[in-house]
């Protein structure tokens, strides 16, 4: 994030955004002396890059930020294990890689849609970017076209509106993020 935010303090949204989650923070501004990095990374931001930089770099710092981060952020989302889970009357079992239905029916998931699903349940009420939903679904070496995620969120949708009408508005996307 860089320092300069419309309509604020970026220092106060790297703080809103460590008081409520463990998400990585990377400072990208053009402030470069010793008070500002301290400050930054006082207030929660886990690198601070000044500006001019590298691409190299920034992508060097991401992976590194991502690498201590990944665990408290959304861990390895392809797990099976973990609790059953339920919301708005479904049950979601990653043991048994099980999506139910209010009425109890199975529904069907690809392995893809599995992953995907499990991410967006580990991670309830969390908006992921979707670079972080690819590697849930894919893994951290995948390459590929990155908005393929997209329609893999889009067939998730039909499948619970398929399973039950009312099931509009589980998975929210929020543009420009993910």
């Amino acid at each position: 994030m860089d320092l300069k935010v419309p309509d604020g303090d970026g220092l106060a949204v790297a703080r809103h955004i460590r008081a409520n989650s463990d998400v990585g923070i990377i400072i990208i501004t053009g402030k470069g002396h010793e008070s500002d990095r301290i400050l930054g990374l006082e207030f929660g931001a886990d690198d601070y890059v000044t500006k001019p930089f590298s691409s190299r770099e920034l992508v060097a710092r991401i992976k590194a930020v991502l690498r201590r981060t990944r665990t408290t952020t959304f861990g390895d989302t392809r797990s099976t294990d973990g609790p059953v889970l339920t919301f708005s009357d479904w049950t979601f079992d990653p043991g048994s890689r099980g999506l139910f239905s209010p009425g109890g029916d199975e529904v069907s998931l690809t392995t893809a849609e599995f992953s995907l699903l499990n991410a967006l349940v580990q991670t309830s009420r969390r908006a992921l970017s979707r670079d972080q939903l690819l590697t849930a679904v894919h893994g951290d070496d995948w390459y590929g076209y990155d908005r393929g995620v997209d329609g893999l969120v889009s067939r998730l949708r039909r499948k619970f509106v398929r399973a039950h009408p009312s099931a509009t508005g589980f998975i929210k996307s929020i543009r420009g993020y993910g």
